[in-house]
């Protein structure tokens, strides 16, 4: 959720707000099916330990909130095809965000691995270099 959704959301007057909870409400139990659907779908992709299939629910349930803040009729789709759009989306950005910290955190992993590794070689280097000096003299 943004800073435009809050503010979107705290400039409702009660009977507003009142009447997107009702819409939201029955847009959610509408659309659980899909949302669950969706994050079973994508479940199985999810690395260990990152996020799991509930957290990829409730990102479901918050982007149908939006939706109904955000909607506009005025462009053409129905609010239902709106919030499922939304809830799609915002999975996928999940994931890739998630793969791309992976892949980060990875290639860090792996570069520190690698100067270790150097540094060690470097290291046996000077040792051989020394012992032969001592030789030498």
């Amino acid at each position: 959720m943004t800073k435009v959704d809050i503010e979107i959301a705290s400039k409702l007057s009660p009977e507003e707000y009142c009447t997107k909870i009702v819409v939201f409400n029955n847009l959610l139990s509408e659309l659980t099916p899909y949302i669950r659907a969706e994050a079973s779908k994508k479940a199985p992709k999810l690395p260990i330990s990152y996020i799991d299939k509930d957290d990829l629910i409730r990102l479901g349930e918050t982007q149908v909130w939006i939706a109904v803040l955000r909607y506009d009729p005025s462009r053409g789709s129905s609010l239902k095809n709106y919030a499922k759009r939304l809830i799609w989306t915002n999975m996928l950005v999940l994931l890739d965000d998630m793969y791309q910290a992976k892949r980060t955190a990875r290639a860090t992993i792996s570069r520190t691995y690698v100067d270790d590794r150097v540094q060690i070689y470097l290291d046996a280097l000077s040792e051989v270099e020394k012992s032969q000096l001592r030789r030498s003299e």
